[in-house]
């Protein structure tokens, strides 16, 4: 599996996830981890807390998830790594709805969405905006935010209406 590389194995691992396979997620997470530290590049401090943090969401480990989502997100705090800091808050925010804490899970989706905004809702690689809009959605729910809740999740369903018709 190492020979595959860092994204593959992170695809696999995501692949394996989805099909409720959660160890053999892990097990590729975590080559697919081991791969991207021997990369030298200026997030590669984060790639570890983001990948065991999505692997503690996966094991419904809500309150590690959130730790070491915290950490990815100070690392990433500042920098033009878009991407990766919609991906923390959106972890974030699930990791909170997990904890029951609806506050904190509006906050993580409301930083995500405004990174989100400051790309004019463009559909970007490397994460779901969909699912963005949907977490977005359920938080403003959950804190009695109903018209913005709609308005959210119109937008998640332009998304989806977007990949079918790509």
């Amino acid at each position: 599996a190492s020979r595959l590389g860092a994204s593959t194995n992170w695809n696999i691992a995501e692949v394996e996830y989805h099909l409720g396979h959660v160890a053999a997620a892990r097990h590729y997470a975590e080559i697919s981890c081991d791969l991207w530290e021997k990369i030298d590049d200026a997030a590669r401090d984060s790639y570890r807390p983001v990948i065991y943090g999505r692997i503690a969401l996966w094991e419904r480990a809500y309150v590690d998830a959130r730790k070491l989502l915290d950490a990815a997100a100070r690392v990433l705090e500042g920098s033009e790594r878009d991407t990766p800091r919609i991906n923390v808050q959106m972890g974030l925010a699930e990791a909170a709805r997990g904890l029951g804490q609806d506050v904190e899970s509006l906050v993580a989706t409301t930083k995500a969405t405004s990174i989100h905004r400051e790309h004019d809702l463009a559909v970007m690689e490397g994460f779901d905006t969909a699912h963005l809009w949907l977490l977005h959605h359920v938080a403003l729910r959950a804190n009695g935010r109903s018209t913005l809740a709609r308005q959210a999740l119109l937008v998640a369903y332009r998304f989806v209406v977007k990949q079918i018709g790509d």
